[in-house]
């Protein structure tokens, strides 16, 4: 059972009231539903996010089974399994349906042990929310996807221009391009960062204020959250500027800057932020400013990627540096012109490989993949595959990409508000546009939305 799917246990007194204790004058009107022994039935958006859907009523008798609901001529949904007793207070939340749509909804399962279907009931989602800029779906190929990767979860500024303040949603996306969730970022602070949490429960985003309010990050935290908006944590990560971690134990990291310099700075859960590694004691610079910061499980080491120097390095634990390469003459890459620059997103796939986007060194200014073999023999970064170069776009600033698991791979394009899934032949199978230089924060796609209720 998910717990913010089905909360509350009625009194005794609910029950003689037949309506639920979340119910006002001025809500929606209370039904009963006697085929499944629903008293004081009320369906209507959530208050703080519209998309969302919350069902409740008062239970009478033992009933099991799921809510299956869909917008007309969409696909079926549905909840998890729910049990409930004689006398419960039921609250279920109908998520993955886009603002302004009309859902027709219907329990299915059994009560007192008897086969049971409720009657068929609507609602209809809130408005999209005020100054959440929507984008245009330009290629949709459904037979290239993976089936798991129904929705997209990421965060984009309201306002264009690049990298720049302004008004930061947090936003899950479908794959016809419509948003089946949004929150916006309080005071303009940033959220570029979005993440699953390790355990897989939560939502994580970082609330950062190193450019918003201009204090070395001093103010910056980072979120744990249900998908209801249920804040479950809130760490302080003073510093945090771009990006961080979780690591298996709920330790976090993240690259902490001041003016001039950068740390890298994790916090144990209950304990004190400590640093592990500076860049004064690594770098021969005089400004050093990072933006990835990736943990790789299986050898326990970091990529911390730095567009200040177009360097990308893999750090211990203990903040030694075991590879270094970018501006290091001891590593070359194969070919030359496959040299990364302003990259964003470095991270070792299953297969040992690096895979980031970055501009182009020769030709034409682009944004691109480029994914390399790491030969220690040779001391080179050995590209094995790219995609991007001809394609015309090119980001400022910030971007990614993320190898799925049919072998396609998910290019965000950062400032350049452009995301594409492109196959390993090249060809765009998923491309959606928010037009204009809007930043685009980290993107990954989600399978079952009920995982984060």
């Amino acid at each position: 059972m998910h717990a913010a799917v089905l909360v509350g246990c009625a009194s005794s007194g609910e029950l003689d009231s037949g309506r639920s204790s979340g119910d006002t004058p001025s809500g929606p009107t209370p039904v009963d539903d006697t085929s499944i022994g629903a008293f004081g039935m009320t369906s209507a958006p959530h208050p703080q996010i519209g998309s969302l859907i919350v069902v409740s009523w008062v239970q009478r008798g033992e009933l099991e089974g799921r809510i299956i609901f869909q917008e007309t001529g969409g696909e079926p949904l549905e909840t998890p399994q729910l049990s409930l007793s004689d006398g419960e207070q039921a609250e279920v939340i109908l998520i993955g349906i886009p603002f302004e749509t009309a859902l027709s909804w219907q329990f299915e399962g059994t009560l007192d042990g008897e086969a049971s279907t409720s009657l068929s009931h609507s609602a209809t989602t809130g408005p999209l929310p005020e100054g959440l800029p929507v984008p245009d779906l330009l290629t949709s190929e459904p037979t290239a996807w993976v089936d798991g990767d129904r929705y997209l979860l990421s965060s984009v500024n309201a306002r264009a221009g690049g990298w720049t303040g302004g008004t930061f949603w947090k936003f899950i996306l479908d794959r016809q391009g419509r948003y089946i969730w949004a929150m916006e970022t309080p005071d303009d602070n940033w959220s570029i960062f979005l993440r699953v949490s390790y355990d897989g429960d939560d939502i994580l985003w970082d609330e950062a204020t190193y450019w918003s309010q201009f204090d070395s990050g001093e103010g910056s935290q980072i979120h744990r959250m249900k998908l209801d908006g249920t804040i479950v944590e809130t760490v302080s990560a003073p510093g945090l500027h771009h990006a961080f971690v979780e690591q298996s134990d709920g330790t976090l990291v993240w690259g902490a800057a001041d003016l001039t310099t950068e740390y890298l700075r994790r916090r144990p859960p209950g304990g004190e932020a400590e640093d592990f590694w500076s860049c004064p004691d690594s770098f021969s610079v005089d400004y050093c400013q990072s933006n990835t910061l990736y943990w790789h499980e299986e050898t326990d080491t970091f990529l911390y990627s730095f567009y200040t120097n177009s360097s990308v390095i893999e750090l211990d634990q203990s903040g030694n540096t075991l590879h270094y390469w970018g501006q290091n003459p001891s590593w070359s890459f194969e070919p030359s012109s496959s040299q990364f620059s302003w990259q964003h997103g470095a991270h070792f796939l299953d297969d040992g490989h690096i895979l980031l986007s970055t501009h182009t060194t020769t030709g034409d200014l682009e944004t691109v993949v480029r994914e390399y073999v790491v030969n220690e023999e040779t001391q080179a970064l050995e590209e094995i595959w790219s995609f991007g170069e001809g394609e015309g776009i090119h980001a400022d600033t910030a971007g990614e990409a993320h190898r799925l698991d049919n072998g396609n791979t998910l290019h965000n394009y950062g400032s350049s508000a452009h995301l594409r899934e492109v196959n390993p032949v090249g060809e765009i199978v998923w491309e959606v546009d928010w037009s204009g230089n809007r930043l685009l924060g980290r993107s990954v796609f989600l399978e079952d939305l009920y995982n984060f209720l």
